[in-house]
C-alpha cells in the first residue's frame, strides 16, 4: 500500500514538473518571438531617424507601414515565418549600421540602396502576414453579417419593407 502511494506521489510530482516545464518553454518562446518584433521596430524607428529616409518620403511611408504590420503582427503573437522575421531584423540592423558609417564606399551605397529597394517587399510580405492572422476573422464577420441580414429581412426590419408598409 506505501509503495503505491509513494508512486502515486512521484507521478503527481513528475506531472507538475513537466507542466512547469512547458509552460516555461512556451513563455520563453513568446518572449524570444515577441523579441524578435520589438528589435525590428527599434531598427525601423532608427532608420525613421535617418535624413536619407526622410528624404524619401515612399522609402519613410514603406517604413512605416512595415512598422503598423509589425504591431499588429505582435499583438496577436504571429507564430509562421519565424526564419523571415530574423532575416528582416538582421538586415534593418545591418542597414542601420551602414547608413551611420561615416566613412561611404561605392560599395556601402550599393547595399544600402539593395535593402531601401527590398523595403517595399518588406512591407508587402508582412501585410500578407497580418493578412493571414485576420483571414478567419474576416470570414466569420462576412458570415455573421449574412446572418444578420438575413435576419432582419425574415422579420421585416429592412428599408425595403419599412418603404412597403408606408406606401
Amino acid at each position: 500500500m506505501r509503495y503505491m502511494i509513494e508512486n502515486q506521489v512521484r507521478k503527481q510530482a513528475t506531472h507538475k514538473t513537466e507542466v512547469k516545464r512547458v509552460k516555461v518553454e512556451k513563455e520563453r518562446e513568446k518572449a524570444q518571438h515577441s523579441s524578435v518584433y520589438d528589435q525590428i521596430i527599434a531598427s525601423i524607428n532608427q532608420a525613421l531617424l535617418t535624413a536619407r529616409v526622410n528624404a524619401d518620403i515612399s522609402l519613410r511611408d514603406s517604413f512605416i507601414d512595415c512598422r503598423k504590420y509589425l504591431v499588429r503582427l505582435r499583438e496577436v503573437n504571429y507564430k509562421n515565418h519565424k526564419k523571415i522575421l530574423e532575416n528582416i531584423n538582421l538586415t534593418l540592423k545591418n542597414y542601420i549600421i551602414f547608413t551611420n558609417k561615416a566613412i561611404k564606399t561605392k560599395e556601402v551605397d550599393e547595399v544600402i540602396e539593395k535593402v531601401e529597394s527590398s523595403i517595399p517587399n518588406i512591407r508587402y510580405a508582412l501585410k500578407q502576414m497580418y493578412l493571414e492572422t485576420i483571414k478567419d476573422d474576416l470570414l466569420s464577420m462576412d458570415v455573421q453579417i449574412d446572418v444578420l441580414n438575413n435576419q432582419l429581412k425574415f422579420d421585416g426590419l429592412t428599408p425595403s419593407d419599412f418603404d412597403k408598409k408606408i406606401a
